[in-house]
């Protein structure tokens, strides 16, 4: 299991949602909880998404909700990239066991969005979308600034043996 302490009440207070049939609710406590009981499009409306994907779309020229592919890929790789920057916080590396298996494979996954989107994921900005999440749970972990830095280099290395595999049809 993967123990990631995060202090859920202040984080759903940054949480806006503007649909009047949402049934989502700070009392679920959980970030995840409420966007589960969201409509797939609302997800990255949300305070806490918004930011990443305008990162991505200033990244690869191309615009959420234009093209559902996009858009998909836009998704994935904002909440993906996010989790992973919370995980490899609390001290994870990728791996191939236990829970730097799950860094890795979140990593992996967000790295084929990323080239879904058009985008070299060995010259990727990884730096500029860490620091974003950090900027965003700037309040809740302010140590996330930090580590930042050193989050977005294992994020360049994690690319860079990716890109590698990726070459020699792994």
């Amino acid at each position: 299991n993967i123990a990631v302490p995060i202090n859920f009440a202040s984080i759903a207070k940054k949480l806006k949602f503007h649909s009047p049939k949402s049934i989502c609710s700070e009392e679920l406590g959980d970030v995840r909880a409420q966007l589960v009981n969201c409509r797939p499009r609302i997800i990255v409306v949300a305070d806490l998404f918004w930011p990443i994907i305008k990162k991505l779309e200033h990244f690869s020229g191309k615009t959420y909700g234009k093209d559902v592919l996009e858009t998909r890929a836009m998704r994935l790789a904002g909440d993906h990239l996010k989790a992973a920057t919370m995980i490899a916080n609390s001290g994870v590396f990728p791996s191939n066991k236990t829970q730097g298996y799950v860094l890795r494979r979140l990593l992996r996954r967000a790295l084929l969005a990323i080239k879904k989107l058009g985008l070299n994921i060995t010259s990727f900005p990884f730096d500029e979308i860490v620091g974003e999440v950090a900027a965003i749970y700037n309040d809740v972990f302010p140590e996330l600034a930090k580590a930042a830095k050193e989050i977005a280099q294992v994020f360049s290395e994690e690319a860079g043996r990716f890109e590698k595999a990726l070459n020699q049809g792994i």
